[in-house]
């Protein structure tokens, strides 16, 4: 989940919201991360989607990280497809 390295985390918290259905999963995730070096924690949200199709799982979604200020918040994408083997 941290796309930008700060440093060796120290400790993290994280919490996981989500609704499974037999065709879609929506979600939705906090995560706070102290790292060793650094006094202000960093904190990252991300939410998206999950669809199930045959074997087939589409995923979508977007994360907001923000390491120690708003300054330096970034925001990603995510899309991917996975197939059961």
């Amino acid at each position: 989940m941290t796309a930008v390295i700060q440093g060796f985390i120290r400790d993290a918290q994280a919490l996981r919201l989500s609704y499974p259905t037999d065709f879609i999963t929506p979600y939705l995730s906090w995560a706070r991360y102290q790292y060793a070096q650094a006094g202000n924690p960093s904190s990252a949200v991300s939410a998206g989607v999950h669809v199930h199709w045959k074997e087939i799982m589409f995923s979508g979604g977007v994360e907001v990280f923000e390491p120690r200020r708003e300054a330096n918040r970034r925001t990603f994408f995510l899309l991917s497809a996975e197939k059961k083997f």
